[in-house]
């Protein structure tokens, strides 16, 4: 992303689009931009918000957006509460969805049935992961005491990850219909923004360090999937012996 700084970004389930928040070069604010995995193109999202946009998440089978914004007629200060809102791909309308008013910061994600969850921390000292239906009406469904969590929906919209601190880690928690959030696994981990995503309906992506691990929402079981400084270190020793061959041949 030429000239963007990405913060946060997520891949449409046809995987043809990326939506990144991120800081263009010069400016202040986060902005939302949609990319098209084809071509490599990328469009700003245009929204009647000057404050910061962030988290982006695919909603609707990709036909939305989710993102928090402040206010539109609030004043540019940090102590602005976000707010959710979701924005159609096909007019470029934006709407507000209702979220509890005692919260101030919100990360949304698509469930299934036209739900949208979203952890919000009040305070900064806690959050609550809430459900909000088509009439708009919220009931909380899972709570920790950690503002850093972060959270993530299958695909089909059955399943919520979110995350919370640990004395040595962090922690891993499924919700997953009525039933109460069960814990799933315990990762050390010196990171706080680890970035869960599934990538199917089982199993969890995130980011550990320099590594990429996969977590089983059903067994729990915790695999690294890539070390990324050991691959690049890999792929430059690959990319110097082809070099050097390269020149040999050239010499003879």
């Amino acid at each position: 992303l030429p000239g963007l700084r990405p913060e946060e970004a997520d891949l449409s389930l046809d995987k043809r689009q990326i939506v990144v928040s991120a800081r263009p070069e010069g400016q202040k604010r986060l902005r939302l931009f949609l990319v098209d995995v084809a071509t490599d193109q990328v469009h700003p999202l245009p929204t009647p918000f000057a404050g910061d946009l962030c988290w982006p998440r695919f909603a609707d089978g990709g036909k939305s957006v989710l993102f928090t914004a402040t206010a539109k007629d609030a004043p540019d200060d940090a102590r602005n509460r976000s707010q959710i809102e979701k924005l159609h791909l096909s007019d470029g309308k934006v709407e507000l969805v209702p979220t509890d008013p005692n919260h101030c910061e919100f990360e949304p994600v698509a469930l299934a049935g036209g739900k949208i969850a979203h952890l919000g921390t009040s305070c900064y000292l806690n959050f609550s992961v809430q459900e909000t239906d088509r009439q708009h009406r919220s009931r909380t469904v899972g709570n920790a005491g950690d503002p850093r969590g972060e959270l993530a929906s299958s695909p089909n919209g059955q399943k919520l990850v979110f995350t919370r601190r640990a004395r040595d880690g962090l922690e891993f928690w499924l919700l997953q219909g009525t039933k109460p959030p069960r814990h799933l696994a315990s990762v050390v981990i010196s990171r706080n923004h680890v970035q869960p995503r599934f990538m199917c309906p089982q199993n969890v992506l995130f980011l550990n360090g320099p590594a990429v691990s996969t977590l089983d929402t059903v067994s729990g079981k915790v695999s690294e999937v890539i070390d990324l400084r050991q691959a690049l270190a890999a792929t430059r020793a690959a990319e110097g012996r082809g070099g050097r061959g390269a020149e040999g041949r050239r010499g003879q």
